[in-house]
């Protein structure tokens, strides 16, 4: 059990974080998934952490270790690029690098429902 809720998705979140920085997301992901799945709202958490619900607490010690988790791998990553931002080239996004506003706005745009879409099916 301590392995699926803390060291695999850190260990695969470390992994996606070298191939696209999205990858920082991966755990934050998965404790909006858990409040969703066990809580439905914050006031339902309150409640549960206010009777001292064991479940509630749980989810608290979780939400925080994949925080300090998600933190120290993404200062890991900063250090590892030279305390720098990445640079980005026009290579490797021409459509970011499109004078008209319009296509830089909508080419983005449409990446985003292209990944939603194959989230969804």
């Amino acid at each position: 059990r301590f392995l699926g809720i803390y060291i695999f998705p850190w260990f695969f979140m470390t992994l996606s974080l070298f191939s696209k920085e999205q990858g920082a997301t991966t755990l934050i992901t998965l404790v909006l998934w858990d409040f969703l799945q066990h809580h439905g709202n914050v006031s339902n958490l309150l409640k549960k952490l206010a009777a001292k619900e064991t479940s509630a607490i749980r989810f608290v010690v979780r939400t925080v270790i994949l925080a300090v988790q998600t933190l120290l791998v993404v200062a890991w990553r900063y250090i590892l690029n030279g305390e720098t931002s990445p640079d980005f080239i026009e290579a490797q996004n021409p459509a970011g690098f499109a004078k008209d506003r319009f296509t830089r706005a909508f080419s983005v745009s449409w990446v985003y429902c292209l990944y939603i879409r194959d989230a969804i099916y």
